[in-house]
């Protein structure tokens, strides 16, 4: 997979051939570029058995007078999958040589998600950027906050958001194990997304590089379900607004459905918003303005600009093309994960808070019990 340089926005693709070079450049250029750990190149290249090369490089790291010799694996494309791939590989290496080297990784960017892989492993890594976490028995050392200047170019910028993101929301309707994307695609088309089959290949891969589903020949399965949730929630935007009306109905919701869906047909995609659809699921407190997407109007209708009052409104209804407020829903409800993540996101509001979690904890119930490898 291509690797961005960020450097004067010159676009470079990079591989591990091209992240040893990197740094070996920088170590040449600047011998303080990871202080107060001091890096030292010793052997490249190194053999294993039968001659064959099983390792890219030796360092010595020392800090405070401290020194450590490691072993180096090289992973270019540091996403979590790669890096657990890497980390075996290095340990049966030195597990062959029974040498007393500690294992590392060098890595594009160490990221916080990629460091707590690392942490949990006792494995060690520098990147490309200055960073480092070294885990050795001799002495340990954390450096977390340089930016990075490699970002790395995913065929999908961002799985946990817009249209991509229904393949998340799917995996988590409940613990299934699908044969084929195929599946996966036929059952979002099914509950009313909008996406092909290529997005949601791209997305797949996207989760599984970010070790939250099992992908493997003939099973693909969510593995991380409370991650996955928590992606989706951080990630998460408002959807694109086109127009919004502001009215004046009866009080009661059901006259108010009655009215909506009389306006708008039967058969319409019309629901309630993620925050009022939580009101007839829990025992939140009523919103005095209740809040409905709707698609865009070709034609504006006569009994909607009847009702529009700016000044004393009871209920909003906004147009909106954005796909993922309407995927799942029932009886003009919408489902449950769009309400956790609009409930998640207010802010303010204890009550909301709660009414939040309770979603959570609700989603997740579905995958108690279920392995999670």
């Amino acid at each position: 997979m291509p690797f961005l340089i960020g450097e004067n926005d010159k676009v470079t693709k990079m591989d591990d051939r091209e992240a040893r070079q990197t740094f070996e450049r920088t170590l040449e250029t600047d011998p303080e570029f990871f202080w107060p750990l001091k890096v030292e190149l010793i052997e490249r290249a190194l053999s294993g058995d039968n001659g064959n090369q099983r390792a890219d490089l030796r360092l010595q790291l020392s800090l405070d007078g401290t020194r450590q010799p490691c072993v180096v694996e090289i992973d270019s494309t540091s996403t979590p999958k790669s890096v657990e791939r890497k980390t075996a590989q290095i340990r049966e290496y030195l597990n062959r040589r029974n040498a007393a080297d500690c294992p590392a990784l060098l890595i594009r960017y160490l990221s916080g998600g990629i460091a707590e892989v690392l942490k949990k492993r006792g494995m060690s890594a520098l990147d490309l950027n200055g960073n480092y976490l070294v885990q050795t028995s001799k002495f340990a050392a954390v450096r977390l906050d340089q930016k990075n200047r490699f970002p790395r170019s995913r065929q999908i910028k961002n799985v946990y958001r817009g249209t991509s993101s229904l393949v998340g929301r799917f995996l988590l309707r409940k613990p299934d194990v699908f044969e084929r994307v195929q599946d996966i695609h036929d059952g979002i088309l099914e509950l009313g997304g909008d996406i092909s089959l290529s997005t949601v290949s791209k997305a797949l891969s996207g989760l599984d590089d970010d070790l939250l589903i099992h992908k493997e020949r003939g099973e693909i399965r969510l593995t991380q379900p409370a991650e996955l949730l928590s992606r989706l929630q951080s990630e998460y935007r408002q959807p694109k607004i086109q127009n919004e009306w502001r009215l004046k109905l009866p009080e009661d919701r059901a006259e108010q459905e009655r009215w909506l869906t009389g306006m708008f047909g039967e058969e319409s995609t019309w629901l309630w918003g993620g925050v009022t659809s939580a009101e007839t699921r829990t025992s939140s407190p009523s919103d005095s303005v209740r809040y409905a997407y709707t698609r865009p109007f070709e034609t504006i209708p006569d009994s909607l600009r009847e009702r529009e009052n700016r000044r004393f409104y009871n209920c909003i209804v906004q147009e909106t093309d954005t796909d993922f407020v309407f995927f799942g829903r029932q009886d003009h409800q919408a489902d449950d994960v769009q309400c956790y993540l609009e409930l998640a996101n207010l802010q303010g509001d204890s009550r909301v808070a709660e009414i939040a979690e309770t979603y959570r904890e609700n989603i997740l119930t579905r995958f108690r019990g279920t392995s999670p490898t």
